[in-house]
């Protein structure tokens, strides 16, 4: 039968797998750091079934969720093997879909059915026929195969009691229980792997983003022209001028460079000579501005 290939090979996986108990190693060692000062802290093991409540051992880190989140990142550097104990079982995840006690009973009932066989094939009879050379050959070569089955059937429930006591689990726990309770823990912990890499993606693109958004606005700004309000050293001084038109400042301060010291005005003079000047340098800004302009 291939359901018994399957099943022993799946326990050999369970109790063989050094991924498998380090990552148990590491599951009593969080929880006991989580409940030091409780009654619960300081244990020296656990039920596996409390495998199967890691997911909802919820944390207060929307990173980090719950304890297998956790157990995925810093597995990545501090206990890498932990991770990828998945790679320890190929036969596990099809076990899972077996039963060993239904094995156990198929094998007894086509036992019983070669045996039946046996029985009508006992006593050769008078004459030879063609029924009883057919059936006895059939027997021959059954009974022998039910006889290897049997034998493997029996070390697998021999092995399989050996790993349930190793993991401190009572003998007479169902198989499919406890290929169902590991298989379900090493895939909650791809689950949270895959939580895990999924945000770093996401995050690596949400940066990419924001590079590239950064890249534009500087590619913008760097060939934008000035604009009125944006600044400059010509409308700084174009605004400084203006003001000082408006107060009379800028034809005092020119009219004061112009004119002799404490000469007056001569009567039917040129037009002021500060008013020239401060038009005069109006007019090279304005250009200064427009030039500028075109030029972008």
């Amino acid at each position: 039968m291939q359901s018994v290939s399957v099943i022993s090979q799946a326990i050999n996986e369970i109790k063989n797998s050094k991924k498998f108990v380090r990552f148990l190693e590491v599951v009593l060692k969080i929880g006991n750091m989580i409940n030091t000062g409780s009654a619960r802290g300081g244990a020296y093991g656990f039920k596996l079934d409390t495998l199967t409540k890691l997911g909802d051992m919820r944390s207060s880190n929307k990173d980090l969720p719950t304890l297998l989140h956790f157990i995925a990142v810093k597995g990545e550097t501090e206990f890498p093997e932990v991770i990828e104990m998945v790679k320890d079982f190929e036969a596990l995840p099809l076990a899972c879909k077996e039963s060993l006690s239904q094995v156990v009973s198929d094998l007894a009932a086509l036992n019983k059915s070669v045996e039946f066989v046996g029985n009508q094939v006992k006593t050769p009879p008078e004459t030879p026929n063609k029924y009883y050379n057919v059936m006895s050959e059939f027997y021959s070569k059954a009974s022998q195969q039910v006889s290897m089955l049997d034998s493997k059937l029996k070390k697998t429930q021999e092995a399989f009691t050996k790993t349930a006591e190793y993991y401190g689990e009572p003998p007479s726990t169902p198989a499919e229980q406890l290929f169902n309770t590991v298989w379900a823990a090493v895939q909650a912990l791809e689950r949270a792997k895959g939580d895990i890499e999924k945000k770093k993606q996401a995050e690596a693109k949400a940066k990419e983003a924001e590079e590239r958004r950064q890249k534009m606005r500087e590619k913008t700004n760097a060939g934008k022209p000035a604009t009125p309000g944006a600044g400059g050293p010509d409308r700084n001084v174009m605004d400084n001028l203006i003001g000082q038109m408006h107060t009379g400042d800028a034809f005092a301060a020119k009219r004061a460079a112009t004119r002799a010291p404490g000469g007056p005005r001569p009567p039917g003079a040129a037009p002021d000579g500060g008013q020239q000047m401060v038009a005069n340098e109006a007019m090279a800004i304005f250009a200064r501005m427009k030039q500028k302009r075109d030029g972008n």
